[in-house]
């Protein structure tokens, strides 16, 4: 599918809300497409949310990569937190030195900093996108 027809897709998926009821959940299927650019292999990246404000414009996506699977080296457009949930594996920076990273460990990486990441077993990650840099935690 398509990231392009995700707005679409994700209206026609949504459950219905009733009118005056706060808090009602919506429930969306999460669209992913392969990822191969930059010599990735075993990779699905797919949007989860995009914010614009006046500070810039802010997206999140779900990485799923397959165990020996893992993004090819490339520059970041912006600030790019990648956040692991789920399995291990490793990120590397401009220095190209791999980094573990597991569940509550994230790689930061500056707007045109060359990075990679990858797995030997399995790993989803959350990618965080912005033209501005997070606050320190």
């Amino acid at each position: 599918m398509r990231w392009s027809a995700h707005n679409a897709v994700a209206a026609r998926l949504r459950q219905p809300v009733q009118p005056g009821i706060i808090g009602a959940v919506e429930i969306i299927t999460l669209p992913a497409d392969a990822v191969t650019r930059f010599g990735s292999t075993g990779v699905e990246i797919g949007p989860l949310a995009v914010f614009a404000a006046a500070s810039g414009r802010t997206s999140v996506h779900v990485a799923r990569l397959a165990p020996g699977g893992g993004i090819g080296r490339h520059p970041a457009t912006g600030w790019q937190t990648f956040a692991v949930v789920a399995g291990a594996g490793w990120a590397a920076g401009g220095d190209g030195v791999r980094h573990p990273v597991a569940p509550g460990v994230a790689a930061l990486w500056a707007p045109g900093e060359a990075h990679e990441s990858g797995t030997d077993t399995g790993m989803v990650a959350v990618l965080v996108e912005s033209s501005v840099r997070p606050v320190d935690l």
